[in-house]
């Protein structure tokens, strides 16, 4: 079993059945083309569904997502609404993230006391 075989029906099962590392791991592979179809769209579909479940891996992969504009328009706010969810579940690469996004200022100011507080 290589990084380029489709994944098992196991993994397809459980993601169909909501389970949240396994809609992770669907959205990963998704979003790579690893035995899927490459499609960063249906990636971030499978991303916030695990999300949604309070999966913190999936917060901050949603977050990113909207940051770059990788499968959804992009929108900071967004992005930096599903970094403090991912970083508040203890994800520390979203709290950097997060408070990179206050310190260049996502809305009409820069936040750079809220931004030092998240990197603390």
């Amino acid at each position: 079993s290589g990084p380029l075989d489709p994944p098992s029906n196991a993994l397809r099962q459980a993601s169909v059945g909501g389970d949240p590392a396994a809609l992770y791991e669907m959205g990963s592979r998704t979003i790579e083309g690893r035995g899927v179809p490459r499609d960063a769209r249906a990636a971030v579909a499978l991303f916030e569904k695990a999300a949604e479940k309070n999966f913190a891996p999936a917060q901050y992969r949603v977050g990113n997502a909207y940051e770059k504009g990788t499968g959804v328009t992009r929108d900071l706010e967004t992005a930096r609404r599903w970094y403090q969810r991912a970083a508040e579940n203890g994800n520390t690469r979203a709290r950097h993230n997060r408070a990179v996004l206050l310190a260049e200022g996502t809305g009409a100011k820069r936040d750079y006391a809220d931004a030092v507080g998240w990197v603390q």
